[in-house]
């Protein structure tokens, strides 16, 4: 896929395709750095906080660190971590809402 064109002195790196001659774009996939498995358990300890103590906040931050763990990580571990985290708000809003009678944040 890659042709040297020499002008002169210079020579000039293209990357064309060789049946029709239009520049070919070559995607580089950067590599995958992994956060910690501490990372990861800090989203789960965050999400069961979530049931019992501050819910918005605690399932605020256990769906953040969802969201990173799916777009650096894993990206399954991180849409279950995600689901878990936002089921794990509304469990604590409602009991929340049945123990004290009123929203807790």
């Amino acid at each position: 896929m890659k042709q040297i064109y020499n002008e002169g002195k210079m020579g000039m790196e293209a990357n064309v395709c060789q049946h029709c001659g239009q520049a070919a774009f070559v995607v580089k996939e950067k590599p995958v750095e992994k956060k910690g498995l501490m990372y990861v358990v800090m989203g789960w300890i965050f999400a069961a906080l979530a049931v019992v103590y501050l819910p918005i906040i605690f399932g605020g931050m256990a769906l953040y660190i969802g969201a990173n763990t799916f777009f650096d990580y894993n990206r399954t571990h991180g849409a279950i971590l995600m689901a878990c985290a936002m089921f794990a708000t509304i469990i604590g809003l409602l009991f929340s809402t049945l123990v004290a009678g009123t929203f807790v944040i």
